[in-house]
């Protein structure tokens, strides 16, 4: 054993697991996956909602919504996006395999599809129709958020708070809130700030933890030439310091190559944060005309807008303004959406 391995051996202490943890642990690896499921609690009729992000249940999709529709309960999907298979090369591959198989079972036994957005909607009509399958019954709801509309939140009720010990709220900033992961499209707001700081006294503040395939554009932030005084990164922050981040911003960028959403647009807007968006996916649809669009595969374009906004103070406050005006769909508002049609679709 070398000296290396010596000293990583007695310096790292042993897991704390419990007896019962490990017991059950070694059960369930002795036992696999199930091969049957009893389903007998639901009445005959039940309509069976499942929520997005449900692929990575331990229940399978393939064996459960048979055995459900055998019972006389009725699926219904609330569906985010299908990024996974419209962009695999955007997601890990394990999330697309099993992407792949939940989606495909839910087109097949599912009653309908309550999507989160126009954009999603047609992208689930378009595979349908592109791969010759049966498209199913499709709806469109609206999202909502109970964020307080531009409320400033007293500091006082949060004397921990990181930002209120540092400057930079004081700076002039470029805000971009998201998981650093390629379907992002860091890169492009990094190449566009380069183009901006050289002529401006923008900062750049990026909020969000490390995603898939984050090495690279993560060590592009680390290694800036500005990093620590006009470039930061923050990856995890509380909501007050999120709250205060877009309250102050001057902007916010929403680059990302395509979302079935888009939340940080949603947020920024609520606070009344002047934002920029993407043109694809449904972030025009989700901004409307609280927003100015440019195109995710242009730094040109991103650039241009960005000194546009800063060099014409008419138009830049007119966007504030705008911002300002947004009103956002309350989350009681999208219960009752999806109360009413399933009510009167299913």
């Amino acid at each position: 054993m070398s000296k290396a391995e010596h000293k990583l051996l007695t310096s790292n202490k042993p897991r704390s697991t419990s007896i019962w943890s490990r017991i059950t642990n070694r059960l369930s690896k002795m036992m696999g996956p199930p091969t049957a499921l009893y389903i007998d609690a639901f009445q005959k009729d039940s309509v069976f909602l499942d929520i997005d992000s449900s692929w990575h249940s331990k229940l399978n999709r393939k064996r459960l919504l048979p055995q459900l529709k055998e019972q006389g309960i009725k699926p219904v999907k609330l569906h985010y996006d299908i990024i996974p298979v419209l962009f695999p090369e955007t997601s890990h591959p394990n999330t697309v395999a099993v992407f792949d198989e939940h989606f495909h079972s839910h087109l097949e036994h599912t009653e309908l599809f309550l999507c989160i957005s126009n954009k999603t909607l047609e992208d689930v009509e378009d595979y349908c129709e592109k791969h010759k399958r049966k498209t199913p019954n499709l709806e469109s709801i609206r999202l909502g958020t109970n964020l307080p509309l531009n409320q400033a939140p007293s500091v006082h009720e949060h004397p921990n708070s990181n930002l209120a010990q540092s400057n930079l709220l004081t700076q002039q900033y470029i805000l971009c809130v998201g998981t650093l992961e390629p379907r992002k499209n860091h890169q492009q707001l990094l190449d566009a700030f380069d183009q901006v700081c050289q002529k401006t006294n923008l900062s750049l503040i990026i909020v969000g933890k490390p995603g898939w395939l984050a090495d690279h554009i993560q060590s592009q932030i680390e290694q800036h030439v500005h990093y620590g005084t006009r470039v930061h990164h923050l990856e995890a922050i509380s909501d007050f310091d999120l709250a205060e981040l877009y309250r102050h911003a001057w902007v916010n960028v929403v680059p990302s190559l395509y979302e079935g959403f888009g939340l940080p647009v949603i947020e920024a807007l609520s606070r009344g944060c002047p934002t920029i968006c993407a043109n694809t996916g449904s972030l025009p649809e989700v901004g409307g005309r609280f927003v100015r669009t440019f195109s995710p595969y242009s730094v040109e374009e991103l650039s241009e807008l960005l000194i546009e906004l800063l060099e014409h103070d008419e138009q830049y406050q007119e966007l504030k303004s705008t911002s300002q005006q947004f009103r956002p769909v309350p989350w009681s508002q999208t219960v009752e959406d999806i109360d009413s049609l399933i009510y009167s679709k299913v």
